[in-house]
């Protein structure tokens, strides 16, 4: 009789499991969040590159700071809810077509997991990108 109680194992499963449980999930939610900064930062990256060049080509305009700004936005399709703060600058203000373009776009996203929020200590998170292009003449 002694024998057989120690040989039943019917919740070992369900203790293993509850183990295992919290670290996996922290393992999924942390691929998630890396995946979606990813994401959101090559989006910021293509458009970053996409207003540096628009900026380059318009480097004559009155109003290009917010043609540039609407131009990043368009490219970002949306993706940033709070929208997206643009800085260009030229290395030559006097002259635009001799000098250099430097864009920086500074955006933020929203966390998908509990990970990501601990991890930058806040709901969200501060992305920037910044692209120099050579004015063309």
């Amino acid at each position: 009789m002694r024998k057989s109680f120690l040989k039943r194992e019917k919740g070992q499963s369900i203790v293993e499991f509850a183990l295992v449980l919290p670290l996996i999930l922290l393992i999924v939610c942390g691929i998630i969040d890396f995946g979606w900064l990813f994401y959101n930062q090559l989006t910021l990256n293509n458009a970053c590159r996409d207003a540096a060049r628009y900026a380059v080509v318009n480097a004559t305009k009155s109003d290009l700071v917010s043609a540039v700004d609407e131009k990043a936005e368009q490219e970002s399709r949306g993706l940033f809810k709070k929208g997206i703060n643009t800085q260009v600058t030229f290395t030559n203000p006097t002259n635009p077509l001799e000098g250099d373009v430097v864009v920086t776009l500074t955006a933020e996203m929203n966390a998908l997991t509990p990970v990501l929020f601990i991890i930058s200590g806040g709901p969200t998170r501060q992305l920037v990108s910044t692209v120099v292009m050579k004015a063309e003449s």
